[in-house]
């Protein structure tokens, strides 16, 4: 996706690594204003950057080798003590 469209007709916003080349700064702003514009639509990010992203997301899937291994929300992941907390306390 090379521009965000937030027209009403759109239900779905889908990025593959939006924040890549982003220092910690601009990236904790993108996501920012991301939350604040995405509404009732439907965001699906993929990432392998944890953090604020991961806080505030409805579902987290967290993958290996194209199978999900984990999944649920930033909290309850946490405390399963699985790969996703191991590997967000790494990024924390």
């Amino acid at each position: 996706m090379r521009s965000l469209v937030f027209e009403p007709s759109v239900g779905l916003l889908l990025f593959d690594e939006p924040s890549a080349s982003l220092d910690p700064t601009a990236e904790h702003d993108l996501f920012e204003r991301l939350r604040r514009l995405h509404g009732q639509k439907t965001m699906i990010i993929s990432s392998h950057r944890f953090g604020n992203l991961t806080r505030n997301a409805d579902m987290i899937l967290y993958m290996q080798d194209a199978v999900v291994v984990e999944e649920g929300s930033h909290n309850p992941l946490l405390k399963a003590g699985g790969e996703y907390a191991r590997v967000w306390s790494l990024q924390a």
